[in-house]
């Protein structure tokens, strides 16, 4: 049986992430950070850019793997909307990826030491951050769904953590509570090319999202206002 053609989508931060794969073989790959969010821009020339790269057409897709979360609302409903029109135009499944997970499957691909800890976060405003923490060997620590780090979780992590690594773009304001302890891995964003493995996992086990009702994981509801206290 040939390997599936993977396409792989990262919208959930300010990195806009397009990866190919034929397998486990990465076959091609864009991405591009952007300040003003111009994934609306950006994606579809991606994906276009990365199917010419490999000589294929979109009707050689076989799975669509997407990002949905947590991250910014803006790129996840870009993300999400494009790989549920894919899915429904070329009949293919789509499968979704933690954004969190996919930080730390970067991480775990560097072979970190037996025993070492890591903090994957993305920047959830408002002085808080998304955070999932992991072991060097993939186990989840804080359960399947990501938490609100804040003030109160500063104490809680000083309490029942020492030395520990961090991954994604809230980790500079989280090291500041941390100095001597947090260990900054230089990881800000989500790669679409970290995120094939849990995507042929559930492809095996066929473990496909409803294109018809899946949202993103947006972990909390759009709250304008004025920013809380720094964690």
């Amino acid at each position: 049986m040939d390997e599936p053609i993977v396409l792989c989508i990262e919208t959930a931060t300010k990195n806009c992430s397009v990866a190919l794969y034929e397998g486990a073989d990465c076959i091609a790959h864009r991405q591009e950070w952007a300040e003003q969010y111009s994934h609306a821009e950006s994606l579809h020339v991606f994906i276009d850019e990365v199917l010419e790269d490999a000589g294929l057409e979109p009707e050689d897709i076989d799975l669509i793997a997407l990002s949905d979360g947590p991250g910014s609302y803006t790129g996840l409903r870009i993300g999400a909307a494009t790989a549920k029109g894919m899915g429904f135009a070329l009949s293919i499944p789509v499968v979704t990826v933690s954004s969190l997970d996919v930080l730390a499957a970067e991480w775990f691909a560097s072979e970190p030491a037996p025993g070492s800890l890591l903090l994957s976060n993305l920047d959830a405003r408002r002085m808080e951050a998304y955070v999932t923490w992991f072991s060097a060997s993939g186990e989840k620590l804080t359960g399947i769904n990501p938490v609100i780090f804040d003030e109160e979780s500063v104490q809680e992590i000083k309490e029942e953590y020492g030395s520990f690594f961090l991954a994604g773009d809230a980790s500079e304001k989280i090291f500041l509570k941390f100095e001597g302890r947090a260990i900054n891995t230089g990881i800000d964003y989500p790669d679409a090319r970290y995120m094939i493995y849990a995507a042929l996992e559930k492809y095996d086990q066929g473990e496909f999202s409803d294109l018809a009702y899946f949202e993103p994981n947006y972990i909390k509801d759009f709250q304008p206002g004025v920013p809380k206290k720094l964690i």
